[in-house]
């Protein structure tokens, strides 16, 4: 079932194998951080509405690993989505940005999308996306 578009923007109950949702779901954790950097996939419980930000606040880093979070949009199901191990495996109605370029449907398109890289974001730091009606 569909969730309601006037629902509260949560995390989906439905997400990766090593993702720990708490706090009614408005925080994600990845389990074991510094064993594995895969797995850590958490979608919206529903859509985003035309002008609407989803913005997340980064509670904790570690620095082993190279890369940092990616954000982006999908047009996938949450309850219907096969989780992939990262959301760049997706192949289709996927478009993300990662370090400071943007992929669609796990292909580059564009390399040097902004100055900033999302992999210098620091505990504290905010992240958000906006859905533009057109």
């Amino acid at each position: 079932a569909r969730s309601p578009t006037n629902e509260a923007l949560l995390f989906h109950e439905k997400c990766g194998a090593l993702i720990k949702l708490s706090n009614g779901h408005k925080t994600a954790e990845r389990r074991r951080p510094l064993d594995e950097f895969n797995n850590g996939v958490v979608l919206t419980n529903r859509p985003l509405r035309d002008g609407e930000m989803f913005e997340i606040r980064i509670d904790k880093l570690v620095d082993k690993w190279s890369g940092s979070i990616e954000i982006g949009v999908t047009a996938h199901n949450p309850n219907s989505l096969e989780y992939p191990a990262t959301m760049t495996n997706l192949r289709s109605g996927t478009i993300m940005m990662s370090g400071c370029g943007i992929l669609t449907n796990g292909k580059g398109t564009r390399r040097e999308y902004c100055e900033f890289s999302l992999d210098e974001l620091q505990e504290g730091d905010h992240i958000g996306l906006t859905r533009k009606a057109n």
